[in-house]
């Protein structure tokens, strides 16, 4: 017996939702806003953001639903890419900055 089987139908559903979205080839712009209008029968969630990144990794696009949005400059001021990076990558080793031995 799989985990699949033992999941509610309506969460089935979404599933099977989530996997047709990724399979339309749609483009990022048009399948992240519609992957996470899915996923809110799963997670249930107000405040969700998606930021694609550049070629230097720099945040290029920013997708977002509710409030998150007015505090996303503050954000990304104060932590994106400095202070979360010491939080959340302390070792360069950990984030693939550095060959390790």
């Amino acid at each position: 017996m799989s985990a699949f089987s033992s999941l509610s139908a309506p969460t089935k559903r979404t599933i099977a939702g989530l996997r047709r979205l990724c399979c339309l080839g749609l483009g990022g712009q048009i399948a992240i806003p519609a992957l996470l209008g899915e996923l809110h029968a799963l997670i249930p969630s107000t405040n969700n953001f998606f930021m694609w990144s550049g070629p230097d990794q720099e945040v290029a696009k920013v997708y977002g639903e509710g409030a998150i949005l007015e505090m996303l400059p503050l954000y990304l001021g104060e932590f994106h890419n400095k202070r979360e990076r010491k939080l959340f990558y302390p070792s360069p080793n950990y984030c693939g900055t550095e060959k390790v031995k």
